[in-house]
């Protein structure tokens, strides 16, 4: 299962978290959300991780959202289904 664990993050503590996820995920591939990330449709499953400021999660992550919605909505990329 190919797993693609995005990231968006102000002073890294984002970071850190996704790769220390990583480690213990096979067939993971790990980007911040402020560069180029592969296409999400060859993933399996994804997973955004993202500081909080003031109660909302930094723009990167919220663009990321909302412009793969419906990927990220899809039946294939359900956990426990």
């Amino acid at each position: 299962m190919k797993t693609l664990l995005l990231y968006a993050t102000k002073s890294g503590a984002a970071r850190e978290c996704a790769e220390l996820l990583a480690k213990e995920l096979t067939d993971c591939t790990v980007c911040d959300l402020r560069h180029a990330i592969p296409n999400p449709e060859l993933f399996d499953t994804i997973i955004v991780g993202s500081g909080i400021r003031f109660g909302k999660i930094y723009k990167p992550a919220a663009k990321f959202i909302q412009q793969y919605k419906n990927v990220l909505r899809s039946e294939e990329r359900r956990v426990g289904k």
